[in-house]
This record gives structure tokens, C-alpha cells and sequence, in this order.
């Protein structure tokens, strides 16, 4: 018996056929974004140094200079050290003096869960302890291995989607990534491939908004232990030190500003400011 199909079904048919070719067609599109984005991403890691160097870094040490006019704050000549124990400890010496932001010397040790924090005019440490504190501290040891490195054996960023854009007039390759519950920007220079800027995202914010409110500029690039990283950063001049050694009580004694923004490192190498 010859089948005969109704004008319903086969326009039926077709929609369905067309259906599938549009969602072929999108997932194509997808695959192919991907795949762009991971290539630019690949260029970076190489540009930065490499896989092997990036992942082979545990400690790090930045010491940031600049000097600002606050206004009625008054005027400041700030240094600031960062020294991270990758991936949950961060000790950090923020001198504004002589503006009233004065100083702020805190250590974060995420293993012990607890946060220290000495300031101008305080006789002793505060002391936080438990879960949910250091939170700041967290999220800054989460975008500096983002903003400086990009890549580490503790955050590896899924690369999703590029485009094209500019930073401080230079073109950029802009590459999307993933990490859990968060969105990374890097705007990636189209020669150099090194990021001229960073855009970490809270949880659930949306990306353009954590471009305007939080994102790192880098430029200046140089090498450091092999590894390209910038020596500047927003308005602030860096120097690096990459695995360099820790006195091994930093993370458990109480911040001291007697101490000196070098009281990070073994007495035995104090004396080298």
C-alpha cells in the first residue's frame, strides 16, 4: 500500500529536521569558540612561562610602591607586601603612613581558620577564629594567582568563550574562563599574549559589573624566576620574589609591626631589604 503523508506531518518533519540542524549548528559554534579560546589560552600559559614553571610555584612574595595625594587624608608613600603560602595562607604588611590609613599588618592561615590583624595605635593583634572569617583574604589569594600567574596546581581556569577588545588603547584577546562558581575575564595582548588586565567575578555577579567595580591592570612585563610577571599593577610599581623561603612561624605568630615588613622571611635573610 503506498504511504501517503499528510501536508501537517511533513511540514512537521521539517520543522523538527531544521530543529536539530539549528542546535548542530549552534553546538558547532560552541565547539569552535572553545577551541579559540583555548588555543589563545595556550599562547598565554607559553608566554607566562610555561605550565611546569607556573604549577611549580608554592610561595610568592610582591612588594608594591606608590605614592598617592589623599586629599584631607593627607599624602602617603605606600608599601605593601603580600606574601602567599599557596594555596590558604597570606601574610600582608599595607603601610599608608604618614595618611590616616596608617598601617595594617595581617596574617591569614585558612588551616587554623583564623585571621590576625594589627593596626596603627593597637597594642595587640585581633584575633579572628572559625569557618567563616578571612573571607577577603581568600578571595585575594584566588585572584592574585589569577591576576599574576593565571594558572596554578591549585586554580585552573576552563577557558569558554573569546573576543576582541582593548585595554589602555592596545588590542586585546579577551578569554572567558571558568573556575568553580566564578567567571574570569583576561584580556590578553594580541602580541604578547600576556594579560594587560584581570577580571575576577564573585559568585553570581555579573561579569560586566566585576569589570567596572574590581579589575587588575598589569603592563610592563618582566622576567622573574622565568616567569613573566608585571611590574605594575593598577598604579603601583612591583618586584617579586617566586618560592622564595619562609621563617616557619610567620603563619603562627602574632603579626608585629616592630617586626618590619620583612619579618616574613628567616632571620638569617632580614637584613636583605
Amino acid at each position: 500500500m503506498k504511504r501517503i503523508f499528510k501536508p501537517t506531518t511533513i511540514l512537521a518533519a521539517a520543522a523538527v529536521l531544521l530543529c536539530l540542524n539549528s542546535h548542530e549548528a549552534k553546538d558547532l559554534a560552541l565547539t569552535e569558540e572553545n577551541e579559540a579560546a583555548q588555543r589563545l589560552w595556550e599562547q598565554a600559559i607559553a608566554a607566562k612561562g610555561g605550565r611546569e614553571k607556573l604549577h611549580s610555584v608554592r610561595t610568592m612574595a610582591v612588594s608594591l610602591r606608590a605614592a598617592y595625594d589623599l586629599g584631607r587624608l593627607g599624602k602617603t608613600n605606600s608599601h605593601y607586601v603580600w606574601v602567599y603560602a599557596f594555596p590558604d595562607k597570606l601574610w600582608s604588611w599595607l603601610d599608608d603612613r604618614p595618611s590616616d590609613f596608617g598601617l595594617n599588618v595581617t596574617l591569614y592561615n585558612g588551616e587554623r581558620q583564623e585571621v590576625q590583624t594589627l593596626m596603627s595605635g593597637m597594642t595587640s593583634p585581633k584575633l579572628a577564629q572559625g569557618p567563616g572569617v578571612g573571607q577577603g583574604d581568600r578571595y585575594f589569594l584566588l585572584r592574585d594567582q589569577l591576576a599574576f600567574l593565571m594558572e596554578t596546581q591549585w586554580v585552573r581556569p576552563v577557558p569558554m568563550q573569546t573576543w576582541k577588545s582593548s585595554v589602555e588603547r592596545r588590542r586585546v584577546d579577551v578569554v572567558r574562563a571558568t573556575i568553580p562558581g566564578r567567571v574570569v575575564d583576561f584580556y590578553l595582548d594580541e602580541v604578547s599574549h600576556l594579560p594587560l588586565m584581570v577580571a575576577v567575578c564573585k559568585p553570581g555577579e555579573p561579569p560586566q559589573e566585576c569589570l567596572e567595580t574590581d579589575p587588575v591592570v598589569l603592563g610592563d612585563y618582566a622576567a622573574f624566576s622565568e616567569i613573566q610577571l608585571p611590574r605594575r599593577v593598577g598604579q603601583k610599581t612591583a618586584s617579586y620574589e617566586v618560592n622564595p623561603e619562609l621563617a616557619p612561624d610567620i603563619f603562627e605568630r602574632p603579626p608585629s609591626i616592630e617586626a618590619g615588613p620583612y619579618a616574613w622571611r628567616p632571620k638569617s635573610q632580614q637584613s636583605n631589604k
